[in-house]
């Protein structure tokens, strides 16, 4: 029996020995009380869908879906994405009233679609970057399990924020960062740096800042290449690890699967590219420089229109 059901059955066995004005005030202050907390539990869904989510996206759904304020009428929230998951034809098991992945992946492909040409920067670039993965044929499971768009951790990074709406600048890097570069300095380049206690790329294209994330590099035993130079090789939408992880002990079929989506060079054997791993601002690589999938594909996009050579990329400021 949920906790919901007990309250109520505990509340209609005290009841049947009171006089009816008692059981009156008591049947008002039960249904107030169960109220109450129908009004928390869907006001805790709703702030894990927002967790689940991130903000930006939140907004749109309560927008194209014309939600009322979720703060006020949590319930109203759940309604109407359990309504949403149904129409959708997820199995009953997901039709919970919390935008998960999984919902927010069918949301996109039965209903976003058809107002793509509408949708904000961040929400039709989400669309773009699904599609561009699916060219991962042979490994599957990077796009629906690891390697899931529309997870926030893996769109925007871990704990990181989120974008300026409408932008591909890190809302917690905005104004942190000069957003043009002297005149001596490179139209186009690519900067990593510490940022506080994080590690932050910049991207200025024509000297004026285009991109700007945390990302993550080195681990100690793993350093990335310190390097003021240009890639030498073509970006490489669908870059496989040619090496991590590791094969196991007994066999090498695993040996070089890791994906690592719309890689651009840096230098030698070191990229900096989209992951299926942790992207917090802090070293987590074996080498290579994770980016947040939302802020990669635009720098891959950048760099293969502007061409790698016309490309400065500047990590001196790793270490």
């Amino acid at each position: 029996m949920d906790r919901r059901n007990f309250i109520k059955t505990v509340w209609i066995l005290t009841l049947g020995n009171l006089t009816p004005k008692v059981f009156a005030q008591e049947i008002e202050e039960t249904s107030q009380e169960v109220g109450r907390i129908f009004q928390q539990e869907a006001l805790n869904i709703y702030k894990r869908s927002l967790e689940i989510i991130g903000e930006n996206e939140m907004n749109y759904f309560l927008y194209h879906f014309s939600v009322d304020d979720p703060e006020v009428n949590p319930i109203g929230f759940v309604e109407r994405v359990k309504e949403t998951q149904t129409t959708i034809w997820l199995t009953w098991k997901h039709v919970d009233g919390s935008l998960w992945p999984n919902t927010l992946r069918k949301i996109y492909l039965e209903n976003y679609v058809y107002f793509e040409h509408d949708l904000p920067l961040e929400i039709r670039k989400r669309l773009e970057v699904y599609r561009a993965l699916e060219g991962y044929k042979k490994k599957p499971w990077a796009l629906y399990g690891k390697l899931n768009v529309f997870s926030n951790k893996l769109y925007y990074g871990r704990d990181l924020g989120e974008n300026l709406r409408g932008s591909y600048i890190n809302e917690r890097i905005a104004g942190n960062i000069p957003e043009t570069l002297g005149e001596h300095a490179p139209a186009n380049l690519i900067k990593i740096f510490h940022l506080g206690r994080k590690i932050a790329l910049a991207f200025y294209i024509d000297s004026t800042l285009h991109v700007a994330t945390f990302v993550s590099p080195w681990l100690p035993n793993h350093q990335t290449i310190s390097t003021y130079t240009t890639g030498s090789l073509a970006p490489d939408l669908l870059h496989t690890s040619s090496k991590y992880p590791e094969a196991s002990r007994d066999s090498d079929e695993d040996d070089g699967w890791a994906v690592m989506p719309f890689a651009v060079h840096i230098n030698d054997g070191f990229w900096m590219h989209g992951t299926d791993g942790r992207v917090d601002g802090t070293p987590a690589s074996h080498g290579c420089v994770r980016v947040p999938l939302f802020y990669i594909q635009e720098i891959h996009y950048q760099v293969q229109r502007l061409w790698v050579k016309n490309v400065k990329i500047d990590t001196r400021g790793i270490y």
